[in-house]
């Protein structure tokens, strides 16, 4: 084996590791803005589909949009493209978001808070 020239660099197995994932936090903010528009379209859209006009208690409406704009924002933020396009892509298909612990976290828990929001609103309108 050749001798290592003077400044060479020295690399351990250690250091040639992969590099830690880094999310898209731009394409992550932008689908879930998006998603958020989309989801409270949706909830007003549930809200108002019958013939007699809004059936939900009135106190009760904006907690109700709420959640349906966390639960389309956090799975929107997830999925990408692939929820907005589905597949329509013949030939390639789209790229989903790069994601990290922390941006999928934030995604789920905004399902999760979507969740218990229309859930609280759907058991104090029902119950």
């Amino acid at each position: 084996m050749p001798p290592i020239a003077e400044g060479a660099c020295h690399l351990t197995n250690s250091q040639m590791q992969k590099p830690s994932e880094k999310a898209d936090w731009l394409s992550f903010f932008l689908h879930f803005a998006f998603g958020a528009i989309v989801g409270c379209a949706f909830g007003f859209y549930t809200i108002y589909s019958r013939r007699h006009g809004i059936w939900l208690q009135k106190e009760l409406i904006l907690p109700y949009l709420s959640g349906t704009s966390f639960i389309v924002a956090g799975i929107g933020a997830l999925m990408g493209d692939r929820l907005w396009m589905g597949d329509n892509y013949r030939v390639i298909p789209p790229d989903g978001i790069k994601h990290n612990k922390s941006s999928s976290l934030v995604a789920k828990i905004s399902v999760g808070v979507g969740i218990c929001f229309v859930s609280f609103c759907l058991f104090r309108h029902f119950a």
